[in-house]
């Protein structure tokens, strides 16, 4: 048989989407619409020229007769291919995905033609190594017809993050093995924050946890006690699966599979650690709590949890912040968990301040207990409370959040509703007073809410608005100055999704990409960057 008409594999003549808008990149030698989707202009994929003004293929090898492709396919979409003497095909396409987040996957169709007349016996289609690509269906026969197509749809689910690839291997009698590259990026992105005083935690899309900025007490769970500008080192110990975490003064907790884990300051046992004061710079699990952890919350020098609707504090309890009290009413320090009495109902979320806590409760109910100097507690008193009392006025109460001496509730109708310190404007209601009982911010509309040291952040109808204390950039409105009502951050081009406020600075999730701004001390922000403060949502590398 003339040589020209020796059998021809035509691996991966072209690709096309079915990636479900995944950001996927535009393949090598294909040309993509803005949807991701193949359009129907030709393409220069190298190699040659070939003649398609009637349909035929008159490259310099292989047959004289298109094979049959898929319905809907357009061959001249394809680009310009040029075949070999032999049964190789001179041009190579590499397959690329582009950037898709770890933990995800998208996939396309690559389509194998028979350019020649004779079946080809004994194909086999492998990919090596398989770890990140893998072939999710496969109609081609062993026998593939002469002039007849078949495909293989290929996924892409990258497993780690960074530049991944892989080889497509097709093999078959009188063809020899054809090879093509695949390649994608797995990306990671952060999908929950957490904040302390001076530092910040995030939880990837793998549910591994990374902490930043000030590491005086080990609070960055990396075994070491250096400050850090950027979300570079993996804390240790904990594991994948994180998926809730918190900070205090100088210490931070987390919550992984159930079980609760603290680590940094110890110097009031705030990390669950009973038998030493001294500093924990790798996570430690908190024992007494088992596996039945949903919720916690750190303050300065104490920390509470939800286990089971229980809640269990420890720590410094000089305000009565951890809600425990020796036998005579008195105050007790609590070195071990301890639950906290008091409660009607159990407890589904947990806030703590500076030295005051509140929970929302399965009734609707919400109670606070500890330091009410300036109102932070919502009885209507400023007296110490040292168990729960009910705040007044409130009902049908989802989530609470607290600040340094202020608090906030979101009730089932999205309305917020804050009260405390009212200086610098802290509570968003325009007034710089101390209140008491809650007063209503917004009507409706809110899913979220956070506070700081005397700015807070909500998330109203897909828009993240800031108050309060701005002299550092912390309310993220493009400028250093004071907000007496909610103000609009600077737009994203994503919806919020999540917010974490620390001291004096912000921290939020737009998308899937997490931002910072505010004071920028001991690299709390993430940004990787030597400013002071940044008064404008910069994103927070981690790639």
């Amino acid at each position: 048989m003339n040589r020209f008409l020796t059998l021809n594999l035509l691996a991966l003549l072209t690709f096309f989407a079915g990636c479900r808008n995944q950001g996927l990149g535009s393949l090598a030698g294909v040309n993509t619409n803005n949807n991701g989707n193949l359009n129907n202009q030709n393409s220069d994929a190298g190699g040659g020229s070939a003649n398609n003004n009637n349909g035929n293929n008159t490259g310099s090898g292989g047959g004289s007769t298109m094979p049959n492709l898929p319905p809907g396919i357009d061959p001249y979409s394809f680009g310009n291919l040029t075949l070999t003497q032999g049964p190789q095909p001179a041009v190579s396409y590499v397959a690329q995905y582009g950037d898709v987040r770890v933990g995800n996957q998208v996939q396309y169709t690559a389509i194998f033609a028979n350019w020649g007349f004779t079946p080809i016996f004994n194909l086999t289609i492998q990919i090596h190594p398989s770890q990140h690509f893998s072939i999710a269906s496969n109609n081609c026969p062993t026998s593939l017809g002469g002039l007849e197509s078949c495909s293989v749809v290929i996924r892409f689910a990258p497993k780690t993050p960074g530049n991944l690839s892989a080889t497509l291997n097709a093999d078959g009698d009188n063809v020899g093995q054809l090879v093509r590259t695949l390649s994608g990026t797995g990306i990671q992105r952060l999908v929950r924050l957490g904040a302390g005083q001076r530092h910040a935690c995030g939880i990837s899309t793998t549910g591994r946890l990374y902490c930043w900025g000030h590491n005086n007490n080990g609070q960055l769970g990396v075994n070491n006690k250096t400050d850090k500008r950027e979300p570079d080192e993996e804390v240790l110990d904990i594991g994948v699966g994180v998926n809730m975490v918190t900070g205090g003064a100088d210490h931070t907790c987390a919550l992984n599979g159930g079980k609760a884990y603290c680590w940094g300051r110890n110097d009031y046992y705030q990390v669950g650690r009973s038998d030493s004061t001294a500093d924990q710079k790798r996570p430690y699990e908190v024992t007494a709590l088992d596996s039945s952890v949903t919720d916690i919350a750190a303050a300065y020098q104490s920390t509470c949890a939800i286990r089971s609707g229980e809640v269990w504090c420890w720590g410094r309890n000089d305000q009565g912040e951890a809600g425990i009290v020796k036998a005579n009413g008195k105050i007790k320090q609590n070195i071990t968990p301890t639950k906290v009495d008091g409660l009607p109902a159990a407890a589904t979320r947990i806030a703590m301040g500076a030295q005051h806590t509140c929970a929302a409760l399965e009734n609707g109910e919400a109670y606070c207990w500890g330091r009410n100097d300036l109102g932070q507690l919502g009885d209507g008193t400023r007296k110490q409370r040292l168990t729960p009392v009910k705040v007044s006025d409130l009902s049908d109460v989802k989530q609470v959040a607290a600040g340094d001496h202020q608090s906030c509730a979101i009730k089932g109708d999205g309305s917020l509703y804050c009260w405390g310190d009212g200086t610098w404007y802290a509570l968003g209601n325009g007034d710089w007073n101390v209140f008491k009982t809650p007063t209503r911010i917004f009507d409706g509309g809110v899913s979220s809410v956070s506070l700081g040291d005397n700015h807070g952040c909500a998330i109203r109808d897909s828009n993240l608005l800031c108050w309060g204390l701005g002299h550092l950039g912390q309310l993220g409105v493009g400028g250093y100055g004071h907000s007496r009502y909610p103000e609009e951050v600077v737009p994203s081009s994503f919806s919020p999704v999540q917010i974490a406020l620390g001291h004096d600075s912000s921290y939020a999730i737009f998308g899937d990409r997490a931002y910072s701004w505010g004071y920028n001390g001991h690299g709390r922000l993430g940004v990787d960057s030597s400013k002071g403060s940044i008064d404008t949502p910069t994103l927070i590398p981690l790639d």
